[in-house]
C-alpha cells in the first residue's frame, strides 16, 4: 500500500515536491520540484516509519539520509 507524504506531512521543501512510500516493500517514490521522478527500493524501515509517523524536519534531509546511501537502489521513472 502506498501513501502519500505531502498528504500527511505538510512540510514545505526547496528539493522534494511529493514523496510517496510502502513500507511493505521498501520503496519510496520521490518526485523532485524539477518533476524529476524516481524509485529507491530498500530503504530501512524505521526511516520510513519516522518518515509517516512526522518525525523528521526535512523532506530534502530524509532523502539525502534514507534514500542515497549504500543498499539502496535508484531507478529514474519515466513519464
Amino acid at each position: 500500500m502506498w501513501f502519500s507524504i505531502s498528504d500527511r506531512n505538510p512540510i514545505d521543501s526547496s528539493m522534494v515536491k511529493d514523496i510517496e512510500i510502502n513500507p511493505e516493500a521498501n520503496q519510496a517514490f520521490v518526485t523532485y520540484n524539477n518533476d524529476s521522478r524516481y524509485l529507491y527500493c530498500n530503504i530501512d524501515l524505521d526511516d520510513m516509519f519516522d518518515l509517516m509517523f512526522d518525525n523528521v524536519e526535512s523532506l530534502g534531509k530524509w532523502v539525502n539520509e534514507s534514500c542515497k546511501v549504500e543498499g539502496v537502489s535508484s531507478f529514474k521513472v519515466c513519464g
